[in-house]
């Protein structure tokens, strides 16, 4: 059998997966249950908190806001495939990365993001984010060598390792927030500041602006749903992780 099913009852296969078979609470239930690192961590740390961050961070450089969901969904098919470290990849040879690549494919397609090569400022947000969270995490384990060894992580010494339930309710608001920007361009919203654990943002969204626009697969969230998101992003983290 080479198909998955989703908590929502839905069949992908992982060699002819339909447009149908995708939906965004999905992705985000899926995202926000994986461990980075293969779950060798000291602590919980999500696919789904990771994607936020990055998305955040290239907002906050480009004010661009089809790149910032470019960003939130650069790992999507990890939903449906987990995250595959790297040298296991390398191991399992291009069978992996061709099914990755299809299945990626398909999600941006149905929720109608841009298929990419990544963009410069989202593969540094992400290699950037990647470094800061393994010294985080791994604080006990060898650098990484190679290009990674030029890699700057961000000034940040405190990650808020949310639970899925929170991870997951964090990546919904964040592609609520982007859509509408796209689908509503003129709307004037406050740019977001790049996520500063330590540091007080500037700038949050105006949380009446994260409810433009509708999502057709998910319902929209609760006013105090969205402000508590403004309020976690302005003093993060309540879970501290030294």
């Amino acid at each position: 059998m080479s198909e998955i099913m989703t908590v929502s009852g839905k069949t992908l296969g992982y060699y002819n997966g339909s447009y149908e078979a995708i939906d965004i609470e999905d992705i985000a239930t899926g995202l926000s249950n994986i461990c980075r690192f293969a779950g060798q961590v000291e602590q919980f740390y999500s696919v789904a908190e990771h994607s936020v961050n990055v998305a955040l961070e290239v907002y906050s450089k480009t004010s661009n806001a089809r790149a910032a969901m470019q960003a939130l969904f650069h790992d999507a098919s990890e939903a449906y495939m987990n995250d595959c470290p790297a040298p296991l990849k390398n191991c399992i040879g291009n069978q992996f990365r061709e099914i990755e690549t299809r299945i990626q494919n398909l999600v941006m397609d149905v929720l109608h993001i841009d298929r990419y090569s990544l963009s410069p400022e989202i593969k540094e947000a992400d290699r950037r984010w990647a470094v800061t969270e393994k010294n985080i995490l791994q604080p006990e384990s060898p650098k990484w060598g190679g290009d990674w060894m030029h890699v700057r992580p961000y000034p940040v010494n405190e990650l808020a390792c949310l639970s899925p339930s929170e991870a997951r309710a964090e990546f919904l608001i964040a592609y609520r927030y982007y859509k509408s920007l796209i689908e509503h361009p003129s709307t004037e919203a406050k740019k977001i500041e790049a996520l500063p654990v330590n540091q007080e943002p500037q700038g949050l969204p105006d949380p009446e602006v994260l409810h433009v626009g509708e999502v057709e697969t998910a319902p929209a969230p609760e006013h105090s749903e969205v402000a508590e998101l403004a309020e976690k992003v302005s003093d993060k983290p309540k879970t501290k992780k030294k």
